[in-house]
């Protein structure tokens, strides 16, 4: 709760009618804007709500006096990841980045990902290296 009291972070939301069909956390510091973690409904991608929500990402950056913004790569390390496509549609510059793979809290790790083995048995196999096994 606190983190989100944080004046660095921001969440960018797209809303139709009464619900929130995606939404964005994003840090800045100095003249850097994060895009951190996104999300959707797909029920509702045909609206487009990523393209407007990565606008207000951008919208947000400028108001913050940002110079860069990073929007991170993408799902897969293939030349037709379609996140990472989609990402490149709003720059031409891109640089080489670094991730981390540290789990903060041991407990509350393995609760999250006993409850989606629990749920995904199919995938247990496919999925037993990922760090965010629930990350398809």
């Amino acid at each position: 709760e606190n983190l989100f009291k944080l004046p660095s972070l921001m969440t960018i939301n797209v809303n139709y009618q009464n619900d929130t069909i995606a939404s964005a956390v994003c840090f800045s510091y100095k003249n850097y804007f994060h895009y951190h973690l996104g999300a959707s409904y797909t029920e509702y991608l045909s609206f487009r709500p990523n393209d407007l929500m990565f606008y207000g990402i951008i919208q947000a950056g400028l108001i913050k006096k940002c110079s860069y913004l990073h929007l991170g790569g993408g799902n897969l390390p293939l030349a037709d990841d379609g996140l990472l496509r989609f990402k490149k549609n709003f720059s031409n510059d891109s640089s080489e980045f670094y991730i981390s793979k540290k789990v903060h809290n041991e407990t509350v790790y393995n609760s999250v990902c006993e409850i989606w083995e629990k749920r995904n048995p199919s995938k247990l196999l496919k999925f037993k290296n990922y760090l965010l096994k629930y990350y398809e």
